[in-house]
């Protein structure tokens, strides 16, 4: 996320600093070199971000994806053109005015999906199931929040929790809530105190088991 800031941060300063180079009286083409030098450090950063969000796609909504990947593309394809010597001006702005465009729609999409992950997680209650009345047998549960999903497999036997296999969690630093897991089978219940720094990840797990318990 940082480094998404940062990138979006450095395509805006390059923007800026052509326009004003751009509607000075006398272009500088000391200020153009740095501008396209910048150019590619923007890209840089724009294809390391991509590399390391890559893999939470999913927990991503799909206009944020897309509107990602068009970004990626077209500032790839400005960098490409000017390394082939076929940097046209009118096509080199009209791919800025797409990435300025989907920018918009990135970071819209990222806050308003941000925040409609709060206000799930923060809905979440977690009920507490008298486990000696849940036959035996392994249920499955799971709970998805956008930013963190778990899918759990629980196995109760002679009206305890005798284990829970976390099956998926998909998360960004709450890999640490899985060792609630040991609470819960130690106290025989699922509302026990949430794993420090990973609060939200936590509860999540919480839900997907009582959702498996119920499934009984």
């Amino acid at each position: 996320m940082i480094l998404g800031i940062i990138t979006a941060i450095f395509f805006l300063a390059e923007c800026m600093l052509f326009l004003w180079n751009r509607f000075r009286k006398s272009p500088s083409k000391r200020i153009m070199k740095i501008h396209c030098i910048g150019g590619f450090v923007t890209l840089t950063l724009a294809a390391v971000h991509f590399i390391s969000v890559l893999q939470l796609w999913r927990q991503r909504p799909l206009l944020m994806n897309i509107s990602g990947c068009v970004m990626l593309v077209c500032i790839a394809t400005i960098c490409i053109l000017f390394i082939i010597k076929k940097n046209k001006a009118a096509v080199h702005r009209i791919l800025a005015c797409i990435v300025i465009a989907m920018l918009g729609v990135h970071i819209y999409s990222g806050i308003s999906s941000f925040f409609n992950y709060k206000v799930q997680v923060k809905q979440i209650d977690i009920e507490n199931i008298n486990i000696s009345t849940v036959p035996n047998g392994i249920y499955e549960g799971e709970c998805n929040v956008g930013y963190i999903y778990a899918h759990v497999s629980v196995t109760v036997l002679d009206g305890e929790i005798t284990d829970i296999e976390i099956l998926e969690h998909r998360n960004e630093r709450g890999v640490a809530a899985e060792n609630i897991v040991s609470s819960i089978i130690s106290q025989q219940k699922i509302d026990v105190d949430a794993v420090t720094s990973a609060t939200n990840s936590s509860k999540v797990i919480q839900k997907a088991i009582e959702t498996a318990l119920k499934s009984a």
